[in-house]
């Protein structure tokens, strides 16, 4: 009996309900495949045998019956090829082989080194950083804190353009206060289709002209600070941008805090590895 007829056998039963998914599917390509030759593994290539059992392992437990012996023709299919290729490489690579498993054992060794080295950083080092200690990395840094795209601090509405916008509303999106008035919260509430109110942090103009649902991004017209009021189509977009950073200056520093951050724990990071590996070797 074929390998596909095997699987069409266990479709059949799992669609009955004569059989649990996954792992009975394996259990009667297993008992087919022995019925056959007294095999007990599910393929064999270039000396090495896939075991019903590694087979089993790789289904998961929630695919539909179909899906199960579809992947288990896969994962068979997939691991002879791969041997295959492997015994055809091996033979033909010769003498390099050599130099392959010297990369292999370095590359291992690399591996383990730096997985203990991350846990031993997680559990042994001191990573908090003061307020202090990262604004002074962020002046000391400059240079390495560079802007790729324009940003804003901005309060926006996006809204119908039959919307009843007054005034007082363009007063209170115009100061940006940490909290807008509630005659602004409730218009946002009723009438926006998009709003960010209270001046929450910088936002790059790519990312708000998308979170505004701009039909067209035309960055002019949002690179000019205070009060901006338009409509195109159906939709009336009120903005007052409170900030602007141009491309290619510097990161302000709530948005660099990470990379600060960052900067300075792999400085702490290679002072600690220097100062174990000097115990180390004083002590071996």
């Amino acid at each position: 009996m074929s390998l596909s007829s095997i699987l069409a056998q266990a479709t059949f039963l799992l669609r009955t309900g004569a059989l649990y998914p996954v792992f009975f599917v394996v259990v009667l390509l297993a008992g087919c495949a022995r019925n056959e030759n007294e095999s007990s593994y599910a393929a064999e290539a270039a000396g090495e045998v896939l075991t019903w059992a590694e087979v089993a392992s790789q289904l998961p437990e929630n695919l539909s019956p179909q899906d199960s012996a579809a992947l288990a023709t896969t994962i068979i299919n997939d691991w002879r090829l791969r041997k295959l290729w492997l015994e055809k490489a091996e033979s033909q690579l010769g003498s390099d082989l050599d130099s392959f498993e010297v990369v292999v054992q370095r590359y291992r060794e690399d591996l383990l080194v730096l997985s203990y080295q991350s846990r031993l950083a997680q559990q042994e080092m001191d990573t908090a950083f003061t307020e202090s200690e990262l604004q002074a990395a962020y002046v000391r840094n400059k240079e390495q804190f560079q802007l790729g795209v324009d940003i804003v601090r901005v309060s926006y509405l996006a809204v119908p353009a039959t919307a009843p916008w007054s005034s007082k509303l363009r007063n209170a999106l115009s100061r940006g206060d940490q909290n807008p008035p509630e005659n602004l919260v409730l218009f946002a509430k009723k009438w926006a289709r998009q709003y960010r109110l209270a001046d929450t942090g910088w936002v790059e103009l790519p990312d708000l002209a998308k979170q505004l649902g701009l039909p067209a991004y035309q960055p002019e017209a949002l690179l000019r600070l205070g009060y901006k009021d338009w409509t195109s189509g159906s939709t009336r977009y009120l903005l007052q941008i409170h900030a602007l950073k141009r491309a290619s200056t510097t990161v302000p520093f709530p948005l660099a805090r990470p990379w600060v951050k960052a900067l300075l724990l792999e400085r702490r990071k290679k002072e600690y590895w220097k100062r174990l590996e000097s115990e180390m070797l004083e002590k071996h």
